[in-house]
């Protein structure tokens, strides 16, 4: 099964039957020239993190961006299954934009993918040397 399979599969069995169960999906290992880049960037040091996509991530997301109706007021995309699989692409170096903290305190990377205007923030677990989708959310593109 490929990777942009795992992932789709992951999501619709996180969204259709949540779990308290961590399950997640190893994505890729940080090479040594994007913590390269990204230690220039940012400052901060990831070489050799696991970045991963997990189904808490995935529930959080669906739900509070995944409602086409909420997110039209918003001005919003609602985010759909098949955009989870997008992660591959979305976080790459060249796509991060702003590096910050959540609410608990850890940093986290936003990454923009301009292509389908999804925004997606990516925490930073230096304890567990891992890298995990927060949250991703669309916005509508903008007009010509």
């Amino acid at each position: 099964m490929t990777l942009e399979n795992r992932i789709i599969s992951l999501a619709k069995n996180s969204i259709a039957r949540p779990s308290n169960v961590k399950i997640e999906v190893i994505i890729n290992t940080i090479t040594v020239e994007e913590a390269a880049l990204l230690k220039d960037r940012f400052g901060i040091q990831i070489e050799g993190y696991v970045r991963k996509i997990d189904n808490f991530s995935i529930i959080h997301t669906y739900k509070n961006h995944g409602n086409a109706a909420k997110e039209e007021k918003r001005g919003q995309v609602a985010i759909t299954v098949a955009d989870f699989a997008l992660i591959i692409e979305i976080a790459k170096v060249e796509n991060s934009v702003y590096i910050g903290k959540n609410k608990l305190g850890r940093d986290c990377i936003l990454y923009r993918y301009k292509k389908e205007n999804v925004y997606c923030y990516i925490e930073i677990r230096t304890g567990k040397k891992e890298i995990v989708m927060n949250t991703m959310y669309k916005i509508k593109p903008p007009r010509k």
